[in-house]
């Protein structure tokens, strides 16, 4: 598997850092128990609000995540993609999923299929049609390794009002 981590995030294909950390999508709430290490219950509650959907979570990970995963991390970003597709090759593989964002590094992500084609054609062997993303923009990323204290490390679709909401406590960023 490191073998191919290296191929694939190497700065042949998008010129990204072999050592940036990458997401983990989970097929559902439950699997986050499975790769994080005591899972807040604001993460519960988050995810019951806004998976599948742009919420990305920053938790403590359990050892059996790589550290290709994690960048050398002690941390996980974990979410459940709202694509139809996504979610079939979660449930395909049996397993959590990670990888970069299927574009050439600095750019913006791909929220289509059309925009990987556009970006990265020629450079990979295929791409799973799906689904536009909805919003047209990433997804908030909010760690949670301080539970009394989230913070939004990426604005993104879910608010700092929406998460506070859920939360009960203001976030930062």
């Amino acid at each position: 598997a490191s073998d191919w981590s290296s191929d694939v995030c190497s700065s042949d294909l998008k010129g990204r850092p072999l050592l940036k950390p990458l997401s983990l999508m989970v097929p559902d709430e439950n699997a986050m128990g499975l790769y994080c290490e005591d899972v807040p219950p604001q993460a519960h509650a988050l995810a019951k609000r806004f998976w599948p959907g742009p919420l990305t979570m920053v938790l403590l990970k359990r050892d059996e995540v790589p550290m290709e995963t994690t960048g050398g991390l002690d941390t996980v970003a974990v979410r459940m993609p709202r694509n139809d597709a996504t979610l079939k090759l979660i449930e395909l593989s049996g397993t959590a999923v990670s990888g970069p964002s299927a574009n050439i590094s600095g750019r913006p992500s791909p929220t289509s299929w059309e925009h990987v084609r556009a970006d990265l054609g020629g450079r990979i062997d295929a791409i799973i049609c799906g689904e536009p993303s909805d919003g047209g923009i990433e997804s908030t990323v909010l760690d949670l390794t301080d539970p009394n204290h989230p913070a939004i490390l990426r604005p993104g679709l879910v608010t700092p009002e929406m998460i506070s909401a859920v939360c009960g406590r203001d976030v930062s960023y």
